[in-house]
């Protein structure tokens, strides 16, 4: 009986071992946002504004959203000072610009004087659903600096509620905005100066 038994639990612990390397190396398959950073450039920004997410997923709101949520985490940051989304609608509003993830020098530079606004993130969501229970969400960002019109940060990033399973499953994410959450911050902190 004793045998059976040493023989049970060697066969749990080297299933348990096999569970946890599965775990690692579904942990090991996200990948790292994809960022492009002009250091110095970013560096020098102070002050920036969050322009209304281009939305190019099939969710008819997921561009307002994610805006909301990005604008969130981004102010609980501290990098910058960030523009009221009210003052930057009634611009967009009162500019009558109609393409969300563009921006025109000329309207830049109106943004710069009139609110002494550095830069300007720009944003799509390219992906924003739910597949069975899984949540899924890809969006691509740029930081244009005013005054030169130069983007000197650009980031994109795509993720699922698996993405963030740890250890025996724990951590899956099955709600939309939380995964959402998750994604923005991993973005923001490609950001720091």
């Amino acid at each position: 009986m004793l045998v059976k038994t040493k023989f049970f639990w060697s066969r749990l612990a080297i299933l348990s071992l096999l569970a946890l390397l599965l775990d690692f190396t579904n942990m090991a398959c996200k990948s790292a946002p994809l960022v492009y950073v002009n250091k110095p450039a970013l560096q020098k920004i102070q002050k920036v504004a969050v322009f209304p997410f281009a939305n190019a997923s099939k969710e008819p709101h997921a561009g307002e959203i994610v805006t909301q949520i990005f604008f969130t985490e981004l102010v609980k940051t501290h990098q910058f000072q960030v523009e009221e989304m009210g003052n930057i609608m009634d611009f967009f509003i009162k500019q009558r610009i109609e393409q969300k993830d563009k921006i025109d020098k000329t309207r830049l530079t109106l943004l710069r004087n009139q609110f002494k606004v550095d830069a300007v993130f720009l944003g799509t969501v390219r992906e924003f659903e739910e597949k069975g229970t899984i949540p899924i969400v890809e969006i691509s960002l740029r930081l244009i600096e005013t005054q030169t019109d130069q983007v000197i940060w650009r980031g994109s990033i795509e993720r699922t509620g698996e993405d963030y399973v740890t250890i025996i499953n724990i951590g899956r994410i099955r709600s939309l905005n939380k995964l959402t959450q998750y994604a923005v911050r991993e973005l923001l902190k490609t950001t720091q100066k």
